[in-house]
């Protein structure tokens, strides 16, 4: 615990775990306030309330409880750790299936010097009207 009238940061964490792990307990409501209590406040006061509300329960009850805590603790600290992995990775470029291709242009035929008229164009009908040799 740390000195003075607060609790560290590290130690609330601790208390809002046996919190949770104390809800399931079958005696377990009043000290899990209590637990919750002393997490938010951070007060040594509180702090010693649960403490003495955990001691007065029967020893089995004590390990069951301790035993969720510590099995929940370890998973919060591998989700930690994991996330911290995540974090620190590059993040992989999306893959294509394909290697990329050069670009080039398609080569376009040069007007020739010799003809000044423009290409014939297509006659161009609307949609649902019958062509006719007038176009």
């Amino acid at each position: 615990m740390a000195d003075g009238d607060q609790l560290s940061d590290i130690d609330r964490r601790s208390l809002r775990i046996l919190a949770r792990s104390a809800k399931s307990a079958t005696t377990g409501d009043r000290l899990s306030m209590r637990l919750e209590r002393a997490a938010d406040t951070g007060s040594r006061a509180d702090y010693e309330k649960a403490e003495s509300t955990f001691d007065s329960l029967d020893p089995t009850e004590r390990q069951q409880i301790s035993s969720k805590a510590e099995k929940h603790a370890a998973t919060e600290r591998q989700l930690a750790v994991t996330r911290r992995r995540r974090a620190a990775a590059p993040t992989p470029s999306p893959k294509t299936g394909a290697e990329p291709m050069e670009w080039t242009p398609i080569p376009q035929p040069e007007p020739s010097a010799e003809s000044s008229e423009p290409p014939p164009r297509a006659a161009a009908s609307k949609p649902g009207q019958p062509k006719t040799g007038r176009e």
